[in-house]
C-alpha cells in the first residue's frame, strides 16, 4: 500500500494530513472539522462514491 500527499505549503496542516491519514489506514475514520459546508458537503459526495469500493465508508 502507498499513499502520496500533495502539499507543504502549511507544514502543520500537512502534519496533521500525515497522521490522520496513517490513522485510516488502520481503520479509524477520521472527524471533519470545519466550518466551510460546501467543502463538507463535497467530502461527504466523495464519501458516498467511495462507500462503494471501501468499507469504511459505508
Amino acid at each position: 500500500m502507498a499513499a502520496a500527499l500533495e502539499g507543504g505549503y502549511n507544514l502543520e496542516a500537512q502534519a496533521e494530513a500525515v497522521v490522520a491519514e496513517i490513522r485510516a489506514f488502520g481503520g479509524e475514520v477520521p472527524q471533519i472539522r470545519g466550518t466551510d459546508r460546501s467543502v463538507a458537503g463535497r467530502v461527504e459526495e466523495v464519501k458516498e462514491i467511495q462507500s462503494r469500493y471501501w468499507d469504511c465508508f459505508s
